[in-house]
């Protein structure tokens, strides 16, 4: 029962740091944009908006849940892990 209870507050801290640099990701953005709006002329937009789309459809395909299944596999886990990692 104590180990159980240590694995739910290692837990729950880690679930607050996610949210946290969650919080302040999506703050930081909108000043980053202003900042670029500053700095770039109107013709480099197009290649920021290409940008993040590209960087968009990576995180997308990054995270499609491979780690997850990972963490639920039961046999042969080298084997999946040099799959997923790969």
């Amino acid at each position: 029962m104590v180990e159980t209870k240590a694995v739910v507050e290692t837990a729950v801290k880690g679930a607050k740091w996610v949210v946290l640099s969650t919080l302040v990701s999506n703050a930081c953005r909108p000043v980053f944009t202003i900042i670029l709006a500053r700095l770039l002329v109107p013709s480099d937009f197009g290649l920021i908006a290409y940008t993040t789309i590209f960087m968009g459809i990576v995180n997308l395909v990054q995270d499609i849940g491979l780690s997850q299944a990972l963490i639920q596999q039961q046999r042969e886990i080298q084997k999946s892990a040099d799959v997923v990692y790969t």
